[in-house]
């Protein structure tokens, strides 16, 4: 992808917790545009708001939120574009005055006294400073996956089948157009299927190799006999998701491709080896390794697939105010340290004495070290990842 773009940081003067929260999503010794992004935090710290709007500045617009909370607020993205920055300053919420306007900025911008404005005055105070019409960014595809940003119908069990029927019903149109075309009126119907599949990509043989790849004993599964569909009902509602979502992101491939993909909670439904896996078998389905993606995740074994600065922890701070925290744990780190270092749950050390335990509490039974390192781990995967609600 050309002049593709990239975000590498946003403010939010908005409702608490962005009062004046600047994110750096930037590489911190290069200064780089991370291609992958994992943003983690407790309960609160609105870890879904910030993928939303983040998702709105690359889709050049204002989101429209049940909420008048963001109203007179301003959100600020800074791009990297052709080898330069280019500043992005929107509406933090839809608003009929401006509507979905935005403005794009020279990076001199930066230098002017504008985080205590909001859009309206921005807009007023610097519109001088945009760019020209041919210098501004192109709008490039975007896609998003997750429970905030799923419409109720690619959540429901037969959306997978409707999404297959869909992809055979466009094959069959473009096979009948063929079939129209005058300079294919003298020859057979055998001769223009046999230079119909030839030219056009048969997406069904893609999705099957990728899919198998991806799913282990997918195969297997579709290769006994019975109805199609029967056999995909068979697979957890997790795993029918992510066959849906990498489908949609293959077909794409074949188009302009997208530019960027925002997942909230990849890890949903699925196993842990799984979801171990979940962002690579997304980026398999994108086919560039320049889209940009930005994964929000409970998990800290999605956590342990990106490197520490690529980890983002957003924080609340004692005024309320939110602060972003980079990872401490390196990649290559047992669980226990991430969740020691990045997710601020402390672990018990062997041998440690709870003194407030009273001492004439029963004796408890003896544990293997072993066993009650595994117990203590489950526990504290439990406490920090699974079935936690935003």
């Amino acid at each position: 992808m050309s002049d593709s773009l990239k975000i590498t940081r946003i403010f939010l003067s908005g409702p608490t917790p962005f009062r004046k929260c600047l994110i750096d999503l930037s590489d911190l010794e290069s200064s780089e545009p991370l291609n992958e992004i994992c943003i983690t935090g407790p309960n609160g710290t609105g870890k879904a708001m910030l993928l939303r709007q983040l998702r709105a500045s690359a889709e050049f617009r204002s989101p429209r939120l049940d909420t008048d909370a963001w109203t007179d607020s301003l959100v600020v993205t800074e791009f990297h574009h052709q080898g330069r920055r280019v500043f992005q300053a929107r509406p933090g919420v839809f608003d009929e005055e401006a509507g979905s306007a935005v403005l794009w900025l020279h990076d001199s911008f930066e230098n002017e006294d504008w985080k205590s404005l909001n859009f309206f005055e921005v807009r007023e105070r610097f519109g001088f400073l945009q760019v020209s019409e041919d210098e501004r960014p192109v709008l490039q595809d975007s896609m998003a996956f997750g429970s905030e940003v799923e419409s109720a119908a690619s959540r429901e069990a037969d959306a997978l089948g409707n999404f297959l029927a869909g992809i055979g019903r466009s094959r069959d149109e473009e096979f009948s157009r063929s079939l129209r075309l005058p300079e294919n009126r003298e020859k057979t119907v055998a001769e223009i299927e046999t230079e119909f599949n030839e030219s056009q990509q048969d997406l069904f043989q893609l999705l099957g190799a990728f899919w198998s790849k991806s799913v282990p004993g997918l195969a297997e599964e579709l290769a006994t006999d019975g109805d199609f569909m029967s056999k995909l009902a068979r697979f957890e509602p997790g795993i029918r998701s992510l066959l849906l979502r990498t489908g949609k992101l293959l077909r794409e491939q074949g188009e302009e491709g997208v530019n960027f993909l925002f997942l909230d909670g990849p890890e949903n439904g699925l196993d842990p080896a799984t979801a171990l896996q979940a962002v690579d078998i997304y980026r398999a389905a994108l086919g560039s390794d320049e889209a940009q993606i930005f994964t929000v995740t409970d998990s800290p074994l999605v956590a342990t697939e990106f490197e520490p600065t690529n980890r983002i922890r957003l924080e609340k701070e004692e005024d309320g105010a939110l602060s972003a925290v980079r990872g401490e744990a390196p990649k290559s780190a047992s669980l226990t340290e991430i969740l020691e270092r990045d997710f601020k749950l402390e672990t018990v050390v062997e041998g440690e004495v709870d003194a407030s335990t009273p001492e004439n509490k029963p004796e408890a039974e003896p544990v293997e070290p072993e066993e009650q390192d595994e117990d203590e781990l489950a526990d504290l995967i439990e406490q920090a990842s699974w079935g936690r609600k935003r």
